[in-house]
């Protein structure tokens, strides 16, 4: 399942509540959540185990940060791969 989550803050009970293998996107002011820190990787640790992080390239630029920001374990994605994934996910859970 695919989960988009456009605020902060991002909670780790919600982290914790998806299923294991499901992605979050995370798109307008929540890609902070995947900006390199001390608060996100301690958030986004215990998570990478069991799903999978991205960010719309887009989102990246129109916030001001440069790719080598975002978390290493956070795929970037453009246009062509969101269509992608979200053509590809049964279900998409919008969140914030």
């Amino acid at each position: 399942m695919l989960h988009t989550v456009n605020q902060l803050p991002v909670e780790l009970s919600f982290l914790e509540s998806i299923s294991f293998g499901d992605t979050i996107l995370f798109t307008g002011n929540a890609i902070y959540a995947a900006k390199k820190n001390k608060n996100s990787l301690n958030l986004l640790q215990q998570a990478f185990k069991h799903l999978n992080f991205c960010v719309l390239s887009n989102d990246v630029i129109k916030q001001g940060l440069s790719f080598n920001e975002i978390l290493n374990r956070v795929t970037i994605i453009d246009e062509k791969d969101y269509r992608h994934i979200t053509k590809n996910n049964i279900a998409i859970k919008s969140c914030n």
